[in-house]
C-alpha cells in the first residue's frame, strides 16, 4: 500500500453529498481506496461499496448510527433489514473532542492487512487535502 494520492474528486456542496454517491463510487480507480465523509454514509451506499471488488473504501459514518459489535471483529451498522456488517474503526481527536467512526472493507489480517491506526491516518490525509493542509 502506498499513501500517494492519485485522484481527487471534490464536491462543493450545492446539495447533499449523497446525490453524488454513484459518481463518487464510479470514480474510484481499480486497486484504490475511496475516502468519503459522513454525507455518503447511507446503509444502501455501504452495501454498494462492499459489492465493488477491487475498489476499497474508508467512509466516515455518523456518530448516532447504531453499532453492534460482532464476534468476527466487524460491526453490524444500522438497524433491522437495512443493517450491514462491516469493519468499523473508531478514534478520537482529543483536541477537538470529536469521535470518528470509519466503516471500511480494508482487511485487518492476512495479506494486505491494514491496521486501525493506518485507517485513521488514511482518513486524516483526506481531511488535510480537503482543508488544503497537505
Amino acid at each position: 500500500m502506498t499513501s500517494e494520492v492519485g485522484r481527487i474528486v471534490i464536491h462543493f456542496g450545492q446539495g447533499h453529498d449523497s446525490k453524488e454517491g454513484k459518481e463518487t463510487i464510479a470514480s474510484i480507480p481499480e486497486n484504490s481506496v475511496g475516502i468519503m465523509d459522513r454525507g455518503f454514509a447511507a446503509m444502501k451506499r455501504i452495501k454498494e461499496l462492499l459489492g465493488n471488488k477491487g475498489k476499497d473504501f474508508v467512509l466516515r459514518i455518523k456518530n448516532n448510527i447504531t453499532l453492534e459489535m460482532l464476534e468476527n471483529v466487524k460491526c453490524k451498522v444500522g438497524k433491522g433489514k437495512d443493517a450491514v456488517e462491516v469493519r468499523v474503526v473508531m478514534f478520537c481527536d482529543l483536541e477537538e473532542r470529536t469521535e470518528f467512526r470509519l466503516a471500511t472493507d480494508l482487511p485487518n489480517e492476512g495479506e494486505g492487512a491494514v491496521s486501525n491506526e493506518e485507517i485513521a491516518e488514511i482518513y486524516v490525509q483526506r481531511w488535510q487535502i480537503e482543508c488544503g493542509n497537505s
